[in-house]
């Protein structure tokens, strides 16, 4: 699959297929305009590969394989689709061995995929999958939120300030770099992931391939940072916003550097953010974010805002060669 030489008529057909393995899961798909930007912009970047199955001059199935360093190509991650009234006929197997094919040809040892079913979660454990992580999607209902607790928990940040203050940050100026690095870094850090599963080095290189990669899905990425009265950036929280779906906002990354820690920087951060999402993000109506289940912290304090588990996914991983023979 080249995804620049797609018909119009199979990028609307493959964007079905991504709103009902959303639908099926009970999630929100991306607009078919961000569908298409983040195929296109991954394709020029070396990291993502694809495969489509076809019955006839239809669409059923689509692969996706994802490389975490397009580089190295150590490591990947991969995601196969089929549609409903298509599944147990050999689709999927034919997708799964050119993901394993291509994975073994560019020397990528180990595969990485996502489940959030039993069925699936059976599956992985009987192809000999191992399980690395739980991660759980939350959602966030603004029409139901308590106000008071949050404007509370401002209150009480405010009165906890000793100087600092809460900004918003879009493009990241040059200026603001190393400070900003310095703490995305510490809280990156200890944000859980896989066993085994080498870290991204946090730059500024790193951010602006962040802010390109939103940017060409038509998104909005807005960063709101804690800064002490010394100017020392100590907490930040990502959002991402598309303006053409204004109903959603996609909560990323929170956390507050370590040496800032026990001073109700998080929860400060989480209840000024929604506080402004009226403002920075018109027409929001909910909020979704996911969560390793080890976080503790970060889970607690989603709950007490009126989060709500929607789906838990598990992660496997699975040696490529030994599982590529496995399929014959």
């Amino acid at each position: 699959m080249n995804p620049q030489v797609l018909s119009d008529a199979d990028w609307s057909a493959c964007h079905a297929l991504h709103s009902a393995a959303h639908a099926e899961r009970g999630t929100v798909p991306a607009t078919l305009e961000a569908y298409r930007g983040q195929h296109n912009r991954a394709l020029r970047a070396g990291e993502q590969l694809y495969w489509l199955a076809r019955e006839g001059d239809s669409i059923i199935g689509k692969a996706d394989l994802y490389f975490r360093d397009p580089k190295a190509r150590t490591q990947g991650s991969f995601a196969i689709y089929v549609a409903a009234d298509h599944r147990r006929k050999g689709a999927a197997t034919a997708l799964l061995r050119q993901v394993f094919d291509a994975a073994l040809s560019r020397s990528c040892d180990r595969l990485d995929v996502g489940t959030d079913s039993d069925a699936g979660r059976a599956l992985c454990e009987q192809a000999g999958g191992e399980l690395q992580q739980e991660l759980t999607q939350r959602v966030l209902e603004l029409e139901a939120l308590d106000w008071a607790l949050v404007d509370r928990w401002i209150s009480e940040g405010e009165a906890r300030a000793q100087g600092a203050s809460i900004e918003v940050i879009g493009e990241l100026p040059e200026a603001e770099a190393d400070n900003f690095v310095r703490l995305w870094s510490a809280v990156s850090a200890d944000v859980p992931q896989p066993p085994g599963t080498p870290r991204t080095p946090i730059d500024l290189q790193y951010r602006r391939s962040k802010e390109a990669i939103v940017s060409s899905l038509g998104w909005k990425l807005i960063t709101l940072v804690v800064r002490e009265a010394d100017g020392t950036l100590s907490a930040l929280g990502d959002i991402m916003h598309d303006p053409r779906a204004p109903d959603l906002v996609r909560q990323d990354l929170t956390g507050v550097h370590p040496d800032y820690r026990g001073r109700g920087r998080a929860r400060w951060l989480k209840a000024s953010l929604l506080r402004r999402l009226a403002e920075l993000c018109p027409g929001a109506r909910r909020v979704t974010t996911n969560n390793a289940d080890t976080n503790a912290a970060m889970v607690a304090i989603n709950r007490r805002l009126g989060y709500v588990d929607t789906v838990r996914q598990s992660i496997y991983r699975f040696d490529t060669e030994s599982f590529r023979a496995r399929l014959g």
